[in-house]
C-alpha cells in the first residue's frame, strides 16, 4: 500500500464478509479479505449490528466498516442510532494498545433484537414524522407550514 504510515478510513465499502460480521460475503468482500490476507498491517473492524437497515427491500446488514493501517490500538466500531438515512452512523473508538499476537472475538448476533432496538431509537424522518400523532405544523403530514 502506497499511503502513509498510519491511516484510518470509514465507510459504506460495500463489502461483506462474515470476518466483520455482515451475513453473508459479496465479491467485493472477498477481494478486500484477499487484500488484508496480504497486507498485515491492514486490518478491518466491523460493528456487531447492521449499519444498513435494507428499507425493506432487502435484509439489514453490516456495509458500513472502519479499515485501519499500522494502528497498533484496539478498535470498536459501533451504531449509533440517528439520523434520517437508510444506513446508520457509526463511531470508531480506539483505545489500548493490541495484545501481542491480537485477538479476534466472534459473537453471533440477535438480528431481532438488534431490529427492534433500532426501531425504538430511530429519529424521525420525513417519511415517518406524520404517522404518530404529528403536528399541523409537521412538515411529514403534508399541511403548509405556519
Amino acid at each position: 500500500m502506497a499511503i502513509g504510515p498510519a491511516l484510518i478510513a470509514i465507510g459504506d465499502f460495500n463489502a461483506k464478509a462474515l470476518d466483520w460480521n455482515c451475513l453473508t460475503q459479496n465479491n467485493s468482500g472477498a477481494v478486500l479479505k484477499r487484500f488484508l490476507a496480504n497486507n498485515d498491517d491492514v486490518h478491518a473492524v466491523g460493528p456487531e449490528e447492521p449499519t444498513y437497515d435494507g428499507q425493506g427491500r432487502s435484509r439489514p446488514d453490516v456495509l458500513d466498516i472502519a479499515l485501519l493501517k499500522a494502528i497498533p490500538l484496539q478498535a470498536q466500531l459501533e451504531v449509533v442510532y440517528e439520523g434520517s438515512s437508510d444506513h446508520s452512523p457509526i463511531l470508531l473508538t480506539v483505545g489500548e494498545p493490541t495484545p501481542p499476537g491480537g485477538t479476534v472475538t466472534k459473537r453471533r448476533t440477535n438480528w431481532a433484537v438488534s431490529r427492534r432496538n433500532a426501531k425504538k431509537h430511530r429519529a424521525p424522518t420525513d417519511r415517518n414524522r406524520g404517522r404518530a400523532g404529528g403536528s399541523s405544523n409537521d412538515p411529514g403530514n403534508g399541511h403548509p407550514h405556519s
